[in-house]
C-alpha cells in the first residue's frame, strides 16, 4: 500500500472490525425496511424512500495520479422518512451514508437532515402554493490533502475534520400559476454553517451565514416541450475569515464576504413516448468583498438522453461539462491556508450511463401506484478533472448497483 493510504489501514485488527460493523449496519437496515413496510401497509401516515447499493470506486479521495490512488469497494445507504403531522405540516428525516472498505475508508461520507415543512394553498381558480420550512443537518468526511495525499494537517497538527459541519436553514417560497402554461416561484433562504473548530494560529475559519433570493419560471409549450428558467442572488458573510490580495496575501482587519449570482435554463423535449431529451446551460458568478482573489465564473452544461426500453424499464445517458475561471493569476499563488483557493482554472467532464427497472411486487406491497414499485438499477460514471495545478487533475470511475424501495 502507498504511504498516503490512511491512518488506520496499517492496523490489521481494525479491518475485520469494520467488516463486522458494516454487516451489522446492513442487517439493521434490512430489519428497518421490514418494519417500515409493515407500518405503511397498516394505515400509518409514514412513508419511506430507501436506497441500498454497492459498487466500485477507482479513486475515492479524488487524488492525482502521482499518489497512485487505490481503488475501493463501497456500500451506500440512503433513507428518507416522511411523517404527516397534519394536513399542512410534514416532518422528514433523511440519512445518506457511503462506507468504503479499508482501502478507501478516508473517503467515508455521512450526511443527515431533519426538516419540518408547512404547505398551504391560497386562492381557488389560479391558486398559489406557500411553503415554509426549517431544516437542520450534518456533514462528516475526513479531509485528505490533494497536495500531499495524506490526511490534512496545518502547522504539523491534525485537521482531518476541517470540512465537517452542522447547518441550519429556514426558507419560504410562493408558487403562482400565472397562466395555464406558465408558473412562477419566488423564494428566500437563510443558511448557517458551523464548521469544526480548531484553535490553530493562522488557520482560517469557514463558518458563515448566507441569505439567498431566488425565482423559478416554468413554461409548458406543449405536452412535448417545457422550459425552466432559474435565477438566484446570494450574500455570504464569513464569521472570521480574511480577504486576500490578488497575490494571496492576507488583508488584516478585513471580513470576507461573497456575492453569488446564478442563472440556468433547461429545456425538455419528449421526442416520442419512449425517448426524452433534456439540456441545461448554467452560469455562476462569485465576487468577493476584497480585491477579487476569490472571484470566479463557472459555465456549465448538461445533456441527458432517456429511453424507455420496456414499460417499466429505461436507460439514461448523461453528459456534464463545467469550467471555472478565477481572477487570480496562475503565478501569484501565495495562499497556503486553503488548498483549493490556489486554483486559477478548472475544467471537468462527466459521462454516466444508468439502467433501471421497476418490479410490481403486488403480493408483497399491496395495491400501489407504479412510482412506488421497487426499482433495481445499475450505473457507470466516468469523471475527468483538469486544473492548472496538477494536484487537482484526476480521473475517477464508479460502478454501482442497488435497489430503491418506496413504502
Amino acid at each position: 500500500m502507498s504511504d498516503h493510504h490512511n491512518r488506520y489501514s496499517n492496523n490489521p485488527k481494525l479491518i475485520p472490525l469494520k467488516k463486522n460493523i458494516m454487516k451489522k449496519v446492513t442487517a439493521l437496515y434490512l430489519g428497518f425496511l421490514l418494519l417500515m413496510m409493515a407500518l405503511s401497509n397498516n394505515g400509518y401516515s409514514l412513508t419511506l424512500n430507501s436506497n441500498i447499493s454497492g459498487g466500485y470506486d477507482s479513486n475515492p479521495s479524488t487524488l492525482a495520479d502521482k499518489f497512485n490512488p487505490e481503488a475501493s469497494t463501497f456500500i451506500r445507504i440512503r433513507a428518507v422518512i416522511n411523517q404527516k403531522i397534519s394536513s399542512n405540516i410534514k416532518a422528514k428525516i433523511s440519512v445518506n451514508s457511503r462506507q468504503y472498505n479499508s482501502d478507501g475508508e478516508n473517503a467515508d461520507t455521512n450526511r443527515s437532515k431533519l426538516s419540518l415543512k408547512y404547505k398551504d394553498t391560497i386562492g381557488k381558480k389560479m391558486r398559489s402554493k406557500l411553503i415554509l420550512s426549517a431544516n437542520i443537518g450534518t456533514f462528516d468526511k475526513t479531509y485528505v490533502s490533494h497536495t500531499t495525499g495524506n490526511i490534512g494537517t496545518f502547522s504539523e497538527q491534525d485537521i482531518s475534520d476541517r470540512y465537517d459541519y452542522q447547518w441550519w436553514s429556514t426558507s419560504a417560497s410562493l408558487s403562482k400559476k400565472i397562466t395555464k402554461r406558465l408558473t412562477a416561484n419566488f423564494g428566500s433562504e437563510i443558511l448557517l454553517r458551523d464548521y469544526e473548530d480548531y484553535d490553530i494560529a493562522g488557520l482560517s475559519n469557514f463558518d458563515y451565514r448566507q441569505l439567498t433570493f431566488s425565482t423559478r419560471w416554468h413554461y409548458r409549450f406543449s405536452k412535448a416541450h417545457r422550459s425552466i428558467l432559474n435565477m438566484g442572488l446570494s450574500k455570504r458573510e464569513y464569521d472570521d475569515k480574511r480577504e486576500l490580495t490578488l497575490t494571496g496575501a492576507t488583508i488584516e482587519n478585513s471580513d470576507l464576504m461573497y456575492t453569488h449570482q446564478k442563472l440556468s435554463l433547461s429545456h425538455r423535449y419528449k421526442v416520442t413516448r419512449h425517448l426524452t431529451l433534456e439540456g441545461t446551460a448554467s452560469y455562476f458568478s462569485q465576487q468577493d468583498s476584497g480585491q477579487g482573489y476569490y472571484d470566479y465564473i463557472r459555465l456549465a452544461s448538461q445533456l441527458a438522453i432517456r429511453y424507455r426500453v420496456l414499460p417499466l424499464s429505461n436507460i439514461q445517458l448523461k453528459i456534464d461539462y463545467r469550467r471555472d475561471d478565477y481572477e487570480r493569476a496562475n503565478a501569484q499563488n501565495n495562499n497556503t491556508q486553503d488548498e483549493e483557493d490556489t486554483l486559477s482554472t478548472r475544467e471537468g467532464r462527466t459521462v454516466s450511463l444508468r439502467f433501471e427497472s421497476k418490479f410490481p411486487f403486488k403480493a408483497l406491497l399491496g395495491k400501489r401506484p407504479t412510482k412506488s414499485y421497487p426499482t433495481l438499477y445499475a450505473q457507470w460514471q466516468n469523471k475527468s478533472i483538469e486544473a492548472n495545478d496538477a494536484n487537482y487533475t484526476y480521473d475517477r470511475q464508479q460502478v454501482q448497483a442497488g435497489i430503491l424501495f418506496h413504502f
